[in-house]
C-alpha cells in the first residue's frame, strides 16, 4: 500500500497512468481516489502488483488515502489495519 500511495501521490518518478487508471470523477463511499481494476485475459496477469492492490486500496478510508506525507500515511494505515481486526 505504501508503494501505491507513493505512485498515486506523485512521490515516485513514475507515470501513474502506466500503472493505474484512477476514477476521480465519481461519488465514492470510502475514498476519493479509486483505482479502476483492469480486466485481463490470462491467469498470469492476475498476479501482477497492479491487479492485486486494487481492491485493498479501494477499501481504504479517505483519511488514509489523502495523507500528505509518507510518515502520516504509514501511521494512518497502521491504525486502520489495527482497528479492522
Amino acid at each position: 500500500m505504501i508503494e501505491v500511495w507513493k505512485i498515486i501521490s506523485g512521490h515516485e518518478n513514475l507515470d501513474r497512468s502506466y500503472f493505474f487508471e484512477l476514477q476521480e470523477n465519481s461519488i465514492t463511499r470510502n475514498n476519493g481516489c479509486k483505482i479502476v481494476g483492469r480486466r485481463f485475459q490470462t491467469e498470469i496477469a492476475r498476479n501482477w502488483f497492479t491487479y492485486r492492490v486494487v481492491d485493498e486500496w479501494n477499501r481504504l478510508p479517505n483519511l488514509v488515502v489523502n495523507s500528505e506525507t509518507l510518515s502520516t500515511f504509514k501511521k494512518r494505515i497502521d491504525e486502520y489495519y489495527r482497528n479492522r481486526r
